[in-house]
């Protein structure tokens, strides 16, 4: 059986916001590209759920500057009230009472501004502002593996991708189980220069509530709870077009794991510290953010493991993939795909 094979320049691997910055540095050169992502709609962690208000699946915040900068469609700009629902330990909390030392947490970075935005159009909005306009560019497939003698990559709907170059944007701790060569050694490096990083991470599970409410008002309430007679740690509220937004958070590691029913313990604590109105719900959405906070690492050996595969045409780039903890900001003026141009 003859096998389709699609001819790019640049293969994008992931379709998250370091993936459309990826796309946007070499798209508007005019190079050949393509996204390919598993998912079905594209965005990673910045993707909307419809069905009535458009809403972010995440809470996503971002800084007032930001949003005048590249001019955020819809975007509500707060001022940010943090309420102590118990006192505690939360940061042992955020980070799934484990032992692990990240970079930085979001949730700290909301609670250092005064006033945060937020908006259900920031990953068009971005796509708008870094000239990314073309339908077409986006591939919704699994992959099997990428082959790197002769950098193809197989997928599971039976394409083939050949390209020159493949920037990588997945997880950093996933990548050995794609690549494949009929150099065993190759394989072998790579499984061995991640092992040696000793990557870990935090994940995290967020219930997103809706609820119809005639309340107005300019303040993004941060709600935190810092001992172990409740599961969420973090409760993001905030009024959004005759709606009352609730996003509760948790964490989870291999020290503190998730209870069965999870969801339905959230919406029970909701109740309880009365965050919620459960008879005017009209909107929920459940979702699993597996590395929402990554640990430190030695970043003399990320740049090893980038230089290797960067030999083979393999460019590893963005949050996950360098595995570095990143703001939206510094993403959108990063510049360092230009020198592979």
């Amino acid at each position: 059986m003859v096998k389709l094979i699609i001819e790019v320049d640049i293969a994008v691997i992931g379709s998250g916001l370091s993936a459309i910055k990826a796309v946007s540095i070499f798209y508007n050169l005019g190079k050949k590209i393509i996204m390919i992502d598993s998912q079905t709609s594209e965005g990673g962690v910045l993707q909307s759920i419809n069905g009535g208000l458009k809403l972010t699946k995440v809470p996503i915040l971002i800084d007032q500057d930001l949003v005048q900068k590249i001019n955020i469609d819809e975007a509500r700009c707060f001022n940010v009230e943090r309420i102590i629902l118990k006192e505690g330990n939360i940061m042992a909390k955020i980070l799934g009472y484990s032992n692990i030392a990240v970079e930085k947490t979001w949730i700290d970075k909301w609670l250092s501004r005064d006033n945060q935005c937020y908006s259900p159009n920031i990953y068009s909005s971005i796509k708008k502002y870094l000239g990314i306009s073309e339908k077409g560019l986006y591939l919704i497939s699994n992959i099997r593996g990428i082959n790197i003698d002769r950098q193809l990559i197989a997928l599971s709907n039976g394409l083939l991708v050949k390209y020159k170059k493949l920037i990588y944007t997945w997880p950093l701790d996933i990548i050995d189980t794609y690549i494949f060569s009929t150099k065993e050694d190759i394989k072998r490096t790579v499984r061995e220069k991640i092992r040696d990083l000793l990557l870990k991470n935090i994940s995290m599970y967020i219930s997103l509530f809706v609820y119809s409410s005639n309340i107005e008002g300019q303040n993004l309430v941060i709600y935190q709870h810092g001992t172990k007679a409740s599961k969420f740690h973090t409760a993001v509220k905030f009024p959004f077009y005759n709606h009352s937004i609730l996003y509760l958070i948790t964490s989870f590691s291999k020290d503190y794991t998730l209870i069965a029913g999870i969801g339905e313990k959230l919406l029970s604590e909701a109740r309880r510290y009365r965050l919620i109105d459960v008879k005017r719900i009209v909107k929920r959405h459940d979702i699993v953010i597996t590395y929402a906070l990554l640990n430190k690492v030695d970043n003399r050996k990320i740049t090893e493991l980038r230089e290797y595969l960067l030999e083979k045409n393999l460019i590893l780039y963005g949050r996950c993939a360098l595995w570095k903890d990143l703001e939206i900001s510094e993403i959108l003026v990063d510049r360092s795909l230009e020198q592979y141009i």
